[in-house]
């Protein structure tokens, strides 16, 4: 009978296993364009100018890039500039954080605890084995019969220790009642299509799905789930209703031409799709960059960076990308055997991530020097119309009068040889010595003490002598 007993309460628990459903995106009530966490709804903070826009992006790299980004936003705190007539933090300024992977951790701890994070992220994030924790719960007893679910899976139980560990259950809906920015985009992958998926709730509308009810931690397990080692995420999306209309921004964007990152966003209004499976955000761009080109492009979207400043274009415009990525010199090179089955498929997977990342840096750059170049080209011909009392107009010459600069932050800007190859090659794991992590976070510093870009930037914002003492 005792056998008889045991086999009864282990086919109901494998039953119970079965039934076991992970945290779902739910629908809309209905929809409002104006709704949810969107830019244009999260209000600038006490301290922040609206002549200057700061947009910060996190790259993956597991704790690595946490802790140089957490590293990097230490450093932002640290600096002094003096903007409107007043002295400020530069941190202060920050309005967007787009991140992927490990640093999604550090973006959306601060977006929600703001400047807690320099109290409690190195203990109670950077320095844990989230790593050992993971496989602690996987081996666990009561998680074994929930992951027997074919709904459930190993992201779904990363996620549920990050919102217990972390973010204190915290969702979509308390960033935004918390209504200050930085304004979070925590980017994932579409694994059918290869495209990049934001937790905004502008993309949301289209699987008209309310995204205030999303826990962040399962926004950034999604994030992180490296694909092979963790499971996809699933998100569904909802049936529309016959009286719903696309968003505008939709309409806009299919009357533009080809551009450079091909998509298109009608594809998650087709009933054909009732499920999205979400990947690591890496997978499709690993600097969090592509939310900000596609701004540049003239992509539309809901949150297009231009709505940053809807009374005013700032007087500058500031990109910081912390790049994360460790070394790409590798020692196959001086040998002469053939590298290993588990090498080639790293390198198959890797190297060209590394190189759509490279891409992404020149284009910002090239970019960012047209749009400045233009501008000046701009107000000399308009300057030398004015002296000649003509009034002009070159559409060719069309551009806002934004300074932009971009700023990469990265191992290999490292003054000293040893320390870059040193730091460069620490695991992109979730589970780093503290000493390797004290280490990064105050690679930061030394980085952007050395970066030209970030150096001729501080000078354009110090006091001048018209300013006064």
């Amino acid at each position: 009978m005792f056998k008889i007993g045991c086999l009864i309460l282990l086919a109901c628990l494998a039953v119970t296993g079965c039934r076991t459903m992970p945290v779902r995106n739910v629908p809309l009530e209905s929809y409002d364009p104006d709704y949810g966490y969107r830019y244009r709804n999260i209000a600038p903070g006490e301290s922040d100018s609206d002549s200057l826009l700061l947009i910060l992006t996190f790259s993956g790299g597991g704790t690595r890039a946490a802790a140089l980004s957490y590293g990097v936003l230490c450093v932002l705190r640290d600096t002094t500039i003096f903007l409107d007539g007043q002295t400020r933090s530069l941190l202060d300024e920050t309005d967007v954080i787009s991140s992927v992977s490990g640093g999604s951790l550090t973006a959306a701890y601060y977006g929600l605890f703001g400047d807690r994070i320099f109290q409690e992220f190195q203990e109670r994030v950077l320095y844990r084995d989230i790593q050992g924790g993971l496989v602690r719960s996987l081996l666990s007893p009561g998680n074994f019969f929930r992951l027997l679910s074919p709904f459930y899976g190993r992201t779904d139980l990363m996620a549920d220790n990050f919102n217990q560990r972390f973010f204190d259950h915290k969702t979509y809906g308390d960033l935004l009642e918390k209504n200050s920015r930085p304004y979070i985009i925590i980017n994932t992958t579409d694994m059918s299509r290869g495209s990049r998926i934001g937790f905004t709730q502008g993309l949301f509308d289209l699987f008209y799905s309310d995204l205030s009810a999303y826990p962040i931690g399962n926004a950034v397990a999604a994030s992180a789930a490296f694909p092979g080692l963790l499971a996809p995420t699933t998100l569904i999306n909802h049936p529309k209703p016959e009286t719903f209309i696309p968003p505008e921004w939709v309409t806009l964007e299919q009357s533009r031409p080809a551009s450079i990152i091909p998509d298109d966003p009608t594809y998650y209004l087709d009933k054909g799709h009732p499920y999205i499976h979400v990947v690591d955000g890496g997978v499709s761009d690993n600097l969090g960059l592509l939310p900000i080109i596609m701004g540049m492009d003239g992509r539309f979207s809901d949150d297009k960076i231009a709505m940053a400043a809807p009374d005013k274009t700032p007087d500058k415009i500031i990109i910081i990308t912390v790049n994360a990525a460790g070394s790409t010199e590798e020692s196959w090179d001086l040998k002469a055997g053939l590298p290993g089955l588990v090498n080639t498929l790293l390198a198959a997977g890797t190297t060209p991530l590394g190189n759509f990342s490279q891409a992404q840096i020149g284009y910002m750059r090239q970019q960012i020097a047209y749009h400045n170049n233009l501008r000046e080209i701009r107000k000399e011909v308009e300057k030398q119309a004015t002296a000649q009392g003509v009034t002009i107009h070159v559409p060719a010459l069309e551009t806002n009068d934004s300074d932009y600069h971009f700023i990469e932050v990265s191992f290999d800007q490292l003054p000293c040889r040893e320390e870059r190859e040193q730091l460069s090659q620490i695991p992109t794991n979730f589970r780093l010595p503290r000493k390797e992590v004290d280490r990064i976070c105050g690679a930061a510093k030394t980085i952007l003490e050395n970066n030209p870009d970030f150096q001729a930037l501080l000078d354009t914002l110090q006091p001048t002598e018209s300013d006064g003492p």
